[in-house]
């Protein structure tokens, strides 16, 4: 484990008052990759991944904060303020308005982190795995 994440661990500990769920997830992994097609197919627009901590709505997760990563991306043109949700994690497949999808994980806003592609990619050479970085 890298440096960046044992301080994010941490983090998550103090915050929380219990250890992060290790779960067998790709969502930091898929994450990135959906955004640098995004961005690839959009150039210019407003394409980030973004790192947070749901809450579980079902499984195991169900009533547990875990970190997570998603993109969210701008639509109705440049500078629009509205935003969606793209998160295709461990085979899934959801586009939903990000303000759905805060409620519906209790994510916090004020919480989350959001890269550039630029950004991500450069975080995860750094670090050697593609998130969560410490902040």
């Amino acid at each position: 484990m890298s440096r960046s994440s044992k301080a994010y661990d941490k983090g998550f500990r103090a915050k929380y008052g219990t250890e992060p769920p290790k779960g067998k997830g790709n969502c930091f992994k898929v994450s990135l990759e959906t955004a640098s097609r995004l961005l690839a197919t959009e150039p210019g627009s407003g394409v980030f991944v973004v790192h947070g901590e749901p809450i579980g709505t079902g499984g195991e997760a169900e009533g547990v904060r875990y970190p997570h990563a998603w993109v969210e991306t701008e639509v109705g043109g440049g500078n629009s303020g509205r935003f969606v949700v793209v998160d295709v994690s461990n085979g899934g497949s959801f586009l939903v308005d990000r303000q759905l999808y805060y409620a519906v994980g209790n994510i916090v806003a004020d919480d989350v982190r959001r890269y550039t592609v630029d950004e991500a990619l450069s975080l995860a050479l750094k670090n050697g795995h593609f998130g969560p970085w410490e902040a």
